[in-house]
């Protein structure tokens, strides 16, 4: 407990010690975000000499012994595709609590000074809708989100203009990152000389994006254009060889360009890239997502063991999920007291379990929860149609092995029900 709360203290804590007594031995605790050490017990008592040794080496260390990188003082200087910028990171809008893992931090970013080539167009966007810092512990052995984003437009080359127009202006705009290789967990690790081949390293990364809002807030045909914007986006991107791999609720946001609502599917740090013959990063059974959001499928014993590949259908699923999550939670922009589904929220099996109880439910017309007023027409045209007809075994994922082949039929689907599926095109806007 103590060392998750002087990690999530401050966003600029890269690790954290503490003693532990009991009676009168001595444990010193090591924590990081690849996880917690532990040294061997020194009895203070019987070992005094040792102990003042430690008590001297602890009153010696450098500020960064303590968790505290001068790296991470602002203002920042940080190179991107234009250049080198300077800013300030400023608010934490959203935090991280707890000790291993990515530990995303969003902070506000206020600029000390923009690159000389940066568009103009660009420029003002920045200062009109602000940008924003995410700070997040990375593994070593994952292709950085940065490496994504910079790959897609070369991937788009060559491809179709409807295709173009479903990625373009629906993809985060990345507009610095950095990486702090001084605050990889691997150095204390050799130092110590434990588990060096097999730990699961991790390094901090700052990356610098335009700020874009929650597609929770929106509403009515506002929400249903950003929801499909991202699904459009989705799709392209898979065909391409980019795999994003964690659709949920936080990862679908929006911007408004000339007064158009326009979807953005975020967040490609759990992303792959797909190359012709072999994989980059986690293999396509590995398990990644969000588990309210994660398909019915993925969230079997089997996949869990590794036994399942990650297909197209399982994040088209997780997108209705969505759907459902915010169509029946989410009322004008905030959530409703006493939301449901809030019983997802577990592990993968329990959550499995309340989601097929709600799917066969759903399939029977029995009573279940409403959607919110906001989001009524969405769910009752769209949202319901697609989920009785949707969800199918691994065995009927075998049968439409492409991704085109599942969306033509989703997409069927929602066209009977009477919703506008153009593509938002930024050109056009």
């Amino acid at each position: 407990m103590y060392g998750a709360e002087i990690l999530s203290h401050s966003p600029f804590s890269t690790s954290a010690m503490a003693m532990v007594v009991i009676d009168s031995v001595l444990y010193l605790w090591w924590y990081d975000r690849q996880g917690a050490i532990q040294t061997y017990g020194l009895d203070f008592i019987e070992d005094l000499p040792h102990f003042l040794v430690l008590l001297l080496a602890l009153q010696c260390l450098p500020p960064k012994g303590w968790g505290k990188v001068d790296a991470l003082e602002c203002p920042l200087r940080i190179k991107g595709q234009y250049g080198e910028m300077g800013i300030k990171l400023g608010e934490r809008l959203v935090r991280h609590w707890g000790i291993q893992g990515r530990a995303t931090n969003i902070l506000e970013v206020k600029p000390e000074s923009f690159p000389p080539c940066i568009p103009s167009k660009l420029k003002e966007q920045l200062e009109c809708q602000g940008m924003v810092g995410k700070l997040l512990w990375v593994q070593s052995k994952r292709v950085l989100e940065s490496e994504i984003l910079e790959e897609i437009p070369k991937r788009m080359v060559g491809i179709p203009e409807e295709d173009q127009a479903a990625v373009k202006g629906h993809i985060p705009d990345l507009i610095a990152s950095k990486t702090f290789p001084e605050c990889e967990t691997r150095k204390i690790r050799e130092d110590l000389g434990i588990g060096v081949e097999d730990i699961e390293n991790r390094v901090l990364i700052l990356s610098i994006f335009r700020k874009l809002k929650p597609i929770t807030e929106l509403e009515y045909d506002d929400f249903w254009r950003a929801w499909w914007d991202c699904v459009l986006c989705h799709l392209v991107l898979w065909k391409i060889g980019i795999r994003h791999r964690d659709i949920s609720a936080g990862n679908l946001m929006y911007y408004r360009h000339r007064g158009r609502v326009m979807g953005v599917l975020n967040d490609y740090d759990l992303s792959t890239l797909i190359r012709p013959g072999y994989e980059e990063g986690p293999t396509g059974t590995d398990r990644t997502g969000t588990v309210p959001f994660m398909a019915l499928d993925l969230l079997e014993s089997s996949a869990l063991a590794g036994n399942v590949e990650h297909q197209y259908q399982h994040d088209f699923e997780a997108f209705l999920w969505v759907l459902t999550w915010i169509t029946h939670r989410y009322q004008e922009g905030r959530m409703i007291p006493n939301a449901p589904f809030n019983a997802w929220i577990a592990d993968h099996q329990q959550c499995r379990d309340k989601k097929n109880s709600y799917q066969a439910d759903l399939v029977k017309n029995k009573p279940l929860p409403p959607p919110t007023p906001s989001h009524e027409s969405v769910w009752w045209k769209c949202g319901k149609i697609l989920l009785r007809t949707s969800f199918f075994t691994s065995a009927d994922y075998e049968n439409l092995p492409e991704a085109g082949d599942y969306f033509n039929r989703m997409k069927k689907d929602i066209e009977d029900s009477g919703k506008d599926l153009t593509v938002n095109s930024l050109d056009e806007l």
